[in-house]
């Protein structure tokens, strides 16, 4: 196994070789974020450990650089301070963890798991996506049409319609498509088309012509599949596997994010915190103490970056006292609040200016 460790420092470069040799996990170190994209093309797929300050890219130069070539490996980004508006622009940039620093060995060893996890499904998916593609090499360009209306549920009436052809000529072109693919179904038929790039999976499954073919019986409802996701949300991935609370906030205070550690940490289900206001776990917003609702609708600005303690109460009614990591941004004209959380012993409430 490998893992791709890129950071200037030397000393945590050589502390990594030798902690992770024992484990079988041979660390190809980089001191260069540029060097690393130099040898890029001819680097087979593998897990990348990258300290977000490594000059001259830095980190979130490099995950930029990645996502611009498409470049799917896992990351796991490291930071030397918690920095919640870094973690959030490296969550959108493709990380698919934050761990700060000094690691903590079982952190480290859970995140490279999940690592090495998710190379080998990418290793799958990129083997079963050429596959794919080839079989859909075999088609005409008109047989190509053809599946493209097939997998949104449109009859052959409806195809023969739109493509100025008669039914027969539809079915025709359906039987050579099912035989060129060798599949049996529409079902088969979509797994090939969207593992092959014929149809994207969220064109797919936003298209109204999907919704309507569920709503109107046709075939496909029936043989709906669960697709391989390899292109699944990083953030997502980033909230579901993190070990810290992650909740994100609309201009409103309620709640549009709420992680499997926010469950554990306040008791409350994702099911009952969405939708609902930050009071959930602070309802002294009533009085005179600053809450959390409070923090995102006054926007305190000045506060974006650090780190604030607040008390928070569990659904149970018990008392705990939390830091959060705040950020905020922009969206469609309204300011967004997000927070990195961790229980804390050590309560004391955060001001605005």
């Amino acid at each position: 196994m490998i893992l791709y460790v890129i950071d200037d420092d030397s000393g945590t470069r050589r502390h990594l070789q030798a902690c992770l040799k024992p484990s079988g996990i041979t660390v190809w170190p980089f001191a260069h974020a540029d060097l690393f994209l130099e040898q890029l093309p001819t680097l087979k797929p593998a897990p990348i450990l990258i300290e977000l300050r490594t000059p001259p890219a830095h980190g979130l130069g490099l995950l930029s650089a990645l996502a611009q070539r498409d470049i799917r490996w896992p990351a796991i980004a490291i930071t030397a301070r918690t920095d919640a508006t870094v973690t959030v622009e490296a969550m959108k940039l493709g990380a698919t963890e934050v761990l700060d620093m000094p690691l903590e060995p079982e952190t480290l060893a859970a995140a490279l798991d999940r690592a090495f996890e998710r190379v080998a499904t990418l290793v799958n998916w990129t083997a079963q996506r050429g596959a794919a593609r080839a079989r859909l090499n075999l088609l005409t360009e008109r047989e190509r049409n053809v599946v493209r209306a097939m997998i949104v549920g449109q009859t052959n009436k409806a195809i023969a319609q739109a493509m100025a052809i008669s039914p027969r000529t539809v079915e025709g072109h359906r039987a050579q498509a099912l035989r060129k693919l060798n599949v049996s179904s529409v079902a088969e038929m979509v797994y090939v088309a969207v593992d092959g790039g014929l149809a994207p999976r969220e064109r797919w499954l936003d298209t109204p012509e999907l919704a309507r073919s569920l709503r109107e019986g046709s075939p496909l409802a029936n043989h709906v599949p669960q697709l391989p996701d390899p292109g699944r949300s990083r953030f997502d991935n980033f909230a579901a596997t993190s070990p810290d609370g992650i909740l994100c906030a609309d201009h409103d205070g309620r709640i549009i994010v709420w992680n499997a550690a926010c469950e554990t940490l306040f008791g409350f289900s994702t099911d009952q915190a969405l939708g609902q206001t930050i009071a959930i776990i602070d309802p002294r917003e009533r009085g005179n103490a600053l809450s959390l609702q409070q923090l995102a609708a006054r926007g305190a600005a000045h506060l974006v970056g650090t780190t604030v303690t607040l008390e928070a109460t569990h659904r149970g009614g018990s008392k705990l006292a939390v830091t959060l990591s705040l950020s905020m941004w922009r969206e469609d004209g309204q300011t967004h609040f997000g927070a990195i959380i961790r229980k804390t012993d050590a309560p004391r409430r955060a001001e605005p200016d």
